[in-house]
């Protein structure tokens, strides 16, 4: 059965887009250069609806739909089937978990560390699901874990805090601290490691016998996660390998060669900003960025050559964003901006000098 909403977005695509500025659309099948289609999924327990098992992975749908649009664009005879890539998501979420688990059994029972709490802390743990389908259409996915997230927009409520009356869509996750155990990665591969923290997250009361009970004060709300965004020195030029995204990445190692003092590390929460050679911010090397023009948040828009992202599709829909031309002179070193894709949600990032 076709999808209209689909099929409409490709043919709008195609004709905005794709057809002015690559005129390799009929040869798209052609291309010789061996990688996978990608998409990075963020498996996240606290948003699980008992009427829909997908709920838990974060826009899976538009995952789902952009992996669909990028087979047919590059002619990859492929069907995708939706149900079948959800329950492969959920069996290799259900294989990590056993294997966590019996990980975290094996190191309590070491450090004489109580069982009893270990599953419910690694049920609350969130997941990326980095998928890839090769040109034979095999399907091939691994889990790492992610970012504690507690609020997944938390830094677009900063700003716009009226449009997010429903917080609880959002509740606070697992504590959980990050482990800088493995900082080279390759870039389409990199996830900070995460360790659960079995602190209490929550506050004690005084003993029963005492006369007077005190409140204790209200938890501070969690650091915004925030990203230091340096400039680009060189223009990336745009190809269907940046508005698309797949494993072929090497544009993205080359600007973060050039701007971050340890381009490999993915443990620093630092990342480009990359611009096309008409002098236009396309993106950033794992991100889609928005920025503050005239009163309105701007996302650069597709023509400048940056990846058509799930969350900024979301945030467009929901006229949070809109799509604009934001110049890289126009960058201004301390600026905050929205910083997105579909692991993180939405952070923060700030423009940082070199």
């Amino acid at each position: 059965m076709s999808n209209p909403t689909l099929e409409n977005t490709t043919k709008k695509f195609s004709k905005e887009y794709i057809n002015p500025y690559f005129f390799l659309n009929d040869d798209a099948s052609a291309i010789t250069t061996d990688f996978s289609m990608l998409t990075s999924i963020r498996y996240d327990p606290s948003l699980a609806d008992s009427n829909d098992s997908s709920c838990e992975f974060f826009l899976f749908n538009e995952h789902f739909n952009r992996l669909k649009f990028q087979l047919a664009f590059f002619k990859w005879d492929i069907e995708l089937i939706r149900e079948i890539l959800l329950q492969k998501l959920i069996e290799t979420i259900d294989n990590v978990k056993r294997i966590e688990l019996e990980k975290l059994i094996v190191n309590a029972r070491e450090k004489n560390i109580d069982e009893q709490y270990l599953s419910s802390e690694l049920e609350n743990q969130s997941y990326k699901m980095r998928v890839t389908i090769d040109r034979k259409g095999n399907v091939t996915i691994g889990a790492s874990r992610a970012v504690d997230r507690p609020n997944l927009m938390d830094a677009l409520v900063e700003y716009v805090p009226h449009q997010f009356h429903h917080q609880s869509k959002f509740p606070q996750g697992p504590q959980i601290k990050e482990s800088n155990s493995n900082p080279n990665l390759n870039n389409d591969q990199a996830e900070n490691d995460i360790s659960i923290d079995f602190t209490p997250s929550f506050n004690q009361f005084p003993p029963d016998d005492q006369n007077t009970l005190s409140i204790p004060a209200p938890l501070p709300p969690p650091a915004i996660l925030t990203y230091s965004l340096y400039l680009d020195t060189q223009p990336t030029p745009i190809s269907m390998f940046t508005s698309f995204k797949t494993t072929y990445r090497p544009h993205y190692t080359q600007a973060r060669s050039r701007a971050l003092a340890n381009p490999n590390d993915y443990s620093i929460r630092q990342d480009v900003i990359m611009y096309n050679s008409a002098g236009q911010v396309m993106e950033t090397s794992i991100a889609n960025l928005a920025f503050k023009r005239q009163g309105k948040w701007i996302t650069p828009q597709i023509s400048s050559g940056g990846l058509c992202g799930v969350v900024r599709q979301m945030l467009i829909t929901k006229c949070l964003v809109e799509e604009g031309n934001v110049l890289m002179k126009d960058v201004q070193i301390g600026e905050e901006v929205l910083f997105m894709n579909g692991v993180v949600g939405v952070a923060r990032g700030v423009v940082a000098s070199s």
